[in-house]
C-alpha cells in the first residue's frame, strides 16, 4: 500500500507539472529524484527510484542511463524499469567498475517534456552491523548525474516493529559535510543540488532485523586508504632508488685553489660543477677562453658583439666551436634561436667529454614519473572516475602547471640563480595547477577521487626535489667539484693576498672561472691591482673605449639574453553524524541518452 501512494504521489507530480505546454525549464535537469529504500532481513536493499527529467533532445534523446557502482563486494539485480508507469526496455552493460542500467532503445523519446522513470533494483551485501545497532548509509542520487537536480529525497521503510535509533543526511559534492533535512521518515537536500552534487542518508536501527549485517568496518569508511598505499609505494621506490643511485661520494675538506683543474677547460668543468645545467653560462666561459687562448677575437660595437675566429681549432672544444658556431658570429641582446640550436649542440658535446664525472639517473625520474602516473590511474579507477574529455584536459593543465613548478623549483647549482625568472614562472605555473580543478571537479565525486588528485599534485610538484637529489657526481666529480669549491673560495676572498707565485698573466687566465662563478666584475677590478695602475687591455678584446670588468659583464649578459625566448602575452556511523555526501553504499550517477 506504501508503495502504491508513494507511485500515485510522484505521477501527480509528474501531471501537474505536465499541464504546461511548455517545459518547466530551457534546460535539461531533474525536476525531481525521490528513491524508497526497503532494506531487507538477508542484508540487502531494494530500491525503487523515481526520476522525473526535462527532456529537449539535447542529452535525453532515447532516455536516461543510471550508473549503479559495483564496489566493495556490491552487486545488482535490475527489477524493473519503467516510464511514466508503464513499462519501458532496457539493458545493461559493463562502465569500469560500475553496472549502466540503459532506458528505452534506439527510438527517440515521443516528444520534448517531463517523464518520471522508475528504476527498481535490488543490492546485496549493504546493511552494515555496529555493536548496538545496524545500518543502512545510502548514497541516493549518487555524484555523477550532469544535470542538476531540483529537489532529491529518499525514505528508508523498515517494518513498524523496528525502532530507529539515529538518522541523519548529507547533501553537496562528494565529501561534504552538509546536512540535509529530516521530517519524520523522510529525508530531503533542502535545496536544489547542483551537477554533480549528491544526496546521501543514513539510518541506524536496533538490532535483530537483519540476520547477517556486513561489519561496520568498510573499505569505504576510511576515504583516503588506497592513496596511503600509492604514496608508501611510491616513497619506497624513491627511497631505495636515492640509497642505491643517488647518493654522493664521501666529501673532502675544501682547501683554496689558485690555478684552475688540468685536462679541463673552463666550459668542461662549469658543466660538471653545475650538474649538467647552466649550459649558456658554460658556452660563455668557453668563449672568453677560446678569447685568450687566440682562437677568437672580440669586438664591441654599438649595440653587439662581434666574435671573429682567428685560428682554426687545435683541442676538441676549439674544433668543435670552429665546426659547429660557424663564426663569424654577432651577440645581439635579443633571442636567437640559431644560436639556441648552436648551444645545445655544445652542451651535448659537454655531456659527452664530461660523461664519467656526474650521472643525472634521468632513468630513474621518468619511471617516477610513469608510477605516478600508472597509480594515478589505478585511483582514479577505484574512484570510479571514467575516462573523459574533462579528465583529458584536466590532466594536460595539471602537467602543464607542474612542469612550470618543476622549472622554478628545481634546486639547481647555479651561478646564478634567476629569482625573479622563477618567481614569474612559479606565478604563471600556478594557475595551471588550479585550471584542472574546473575540469576535474564534476569528475572528483568521492573522496577517493580527491585523493587521486591531490596524490598527483603533490608527486609532480615534488619531482624537483627528486630529480636533485638523483643527481650523483662519481668519485672523480665529486674531487673536481670540491676542487672547484676551493677555486671559488679563493677568487671571493676579501682580503685574500696572492700567492707569492701568482703574476698577473696565471691570475688573468682564470677570468673564465669567473664567468661560472658570475664574479667576472670583482675578479677583473682584483686582478688589476697587480698591474700596480696601469690600465689593463687585452688583445683578445676590441672596443672603442679602455676595458673595463663590466665588458666581461656585457658579453655573459648579451649571450644570456641571445638564448633566452622574449615572454609570450577510521569507522565510523553514517547516521551518527560521521558521514559525508558520497558516502556509503550506492551512488553512482547517470546521464541522458
Amino acid at each position: 500500500m506504501k508503495r502504491f501512494f508513494t507511485v500515485v504521489i510522484a505521477f501527480l507530480s509528474f501531471f501537474a507539472s505536465a499541464v504546461s505546454a511548455e517545459p518547466l525549464s530551457n534546460e535539461e535537469e531533474i525536476t525531481n529524484y525521490h528513491a524508497v529504500i526497503e532494506p531487507q532481513r538477508d542484508g540487502s536493499v531494494i530500491v525503487s527510484e523515481f526520476i522525473t527529467v526535462n527532456c529537449l533532445y539535447k542529452n535525453i534523446k532515447r532516455g536516461i542511463f543510471r550508473d549503479l557502482p559495483e564496489k566493495d563486494g556490491v552487486t545488482y539485480k535490475v527489477l524493473s524499469v519503467r516510464r511514466d508507469g508503464r513499462p519501458e526496455p532496457f539493458f545493461t552493460e559493463k562502465k569500469g567498475r560500475n553496472k549502466r542500467v540503459n532506458t528505452g532503445t534506439d527510438a527517440f523519446l515521443p516528444q520534448r517534456g517531463l517523464y518520471t522513470y522508475e528504476i527498481r533494483y535490488k543490492a546485496n551485501d549493504v546493511i552494515r552491523g555496529f555493536d548496538d545497532f545496524d545500518e543502512v548509509y545510502w548514497n541516493v542520487t549518487g555524484n555523477g548525474w550532469d544535470f542538476p537536480i531540483s529537489n532529491a529525497s529518499a525514505e528508508i521503510r523498515l517494518p513498524l516493529n523496528v525502532k530507529v535509533l539515529q538518522k541523519a543526511a548529507y547533501v553537496g559534492f562528494a565529501g561534504s559535510k552538509e546536512e540535509g533535512k529530516l521530517s519524520g521518515g523522510y529525508f530531503s537536500a533542502g535545496r536544489p543540488l547542483r551537477a554533480h552534487e549528491g544526496l546521501t542518508v543514513a539510518a541506524g536501527f536496533e538490532k535483530g532485523f537483519v540476520t547477517d549485517p556486513i561489519q561496520g568496518s568498510r573499505p569505504f569508511e576510511t576515504p583516503f586508504p588506497p592513496v596511503w598505499g600509492a604514496v608508501g609505494l611510491v616513497l619506497i621506490y624513491a627511497s631505495v632508488a636515492w640509497f642505491l643511485f643517488g647518493r654522493d661520494p664521501a666529501s673532502l675538506t675544501v682547501m683554496p685553489q689558485f690555478t684552475a683543474p688540468e685536462g679541463m677547460t673552463a666550459a668542461q668543468s662549469g658543466y660538471v660543477y653545475f650538474r649538467g645545467n647552466n649550459e649558456e653560462t658554460c658556452f660563455a666561459a668557453a668563449l672568453i677562453e677560446g678569447a685568450q687562448k687566440g682562437l677568437l677575437k672580440i669586438t664591441e660595437e654599438t649595440s653587439a658583439f662581434l666574435v671573429e675566429r682567428l685560428r682554426h681549432g687545435e683541442n676538441g672544444e676549439e674544433k668543435f666551436l670552429e665546426k659547429n658556431v660557424k663564426f663569424p658570429l654577432r651577440l645581439y641582446e635579443t633571442y636567437d634561436s640559431s644560436l639556441v640550436v648552436k648551444v645545445a649542440d655544445f652542451e651535448r658535446f659537454l655531456k659527452e667529454k664530461t660523461a664519467d664525472y656526474f650521472d643525472k639517473n634521468t632513468g630513474f625520474v621518468v619511471f617516477g614519473v610513469f608510477l605516478i602516473l600508472m597509480l594515478t590511474v589505478a585511483l582514479l579507477y577505484l574512484a570510479d572516475v571514467a575516462f573523459s574529455q574533462e579528465l583529458l584536459a584536466g590532466a594536460i593543465f595539471l602537467f602543464s602547471g607542474a612542469s612550470g613548478v618543476f622549472g622554478a623549483l628545481r634546486p639547481v647549482r647555479a651561478r646564478k640563480k634567476r629569482y625573479l625568472q622563477r618567481a614569474i614562472s612559479l606565478l604563471l605555473s600556478i594557475p595551471l595547477l588550479m585550471m584542472p580543478v574546473l575540469f576535474l571537479r564534476p569528475l572528483l565525486n568521492s573522496p577517493q577521487a580527491v585523493s587521486a588528485f591531490f596524490f598527483s599534485v603533490g608527486s609532480l610538484v615534488l619531482l624537483p626535489l627528486y630529480a636533485y637529489l638523483m643527481h650523483r657526481p662519481s668519485v672523480k666529480g665529486k674531487r673536481l667539484e670540491e676542487y672547484l669549491d676551493g677555486l671559488k673560495m679563493f677568487m671571493t676572498a676579501v682580503h685574500q693576498d696572492f700567492p707569492k707565485e701568482a703574476t698577473f698573466e696565471k691570475m688573468d687566465k682564470l677570468l673564465p672561472y669567473a664567468v661560472l662563478f658570475g664574479i667576472e666584475k670583482e675578479w677583473i677590478e682584483k686582478t688589476q691591482q697587480m698591474m700596480s695602475g696601469a690600465q689593463y687591455q687585452p688583445t683578445w678584446y676590441v672596443s672603442s673605449r679602455p676595458f673595463s670588468s663590466s665588458d666581461i659583464y656585457l658579453v655573459r649578459g648579451f649571450v644570456s639574453s641571445t638564448l633566452t625566448p622574449p615572454a609570450s602575452s577510521g569507522r565510523f556511523s553514517g547516521s551518527g553524524g560521521g558521514g559525508f555526501s558520497g558516502g556509503g553504499f550506492g551512488g553512482g550517477g547517470g546521464g541522458g541518452r
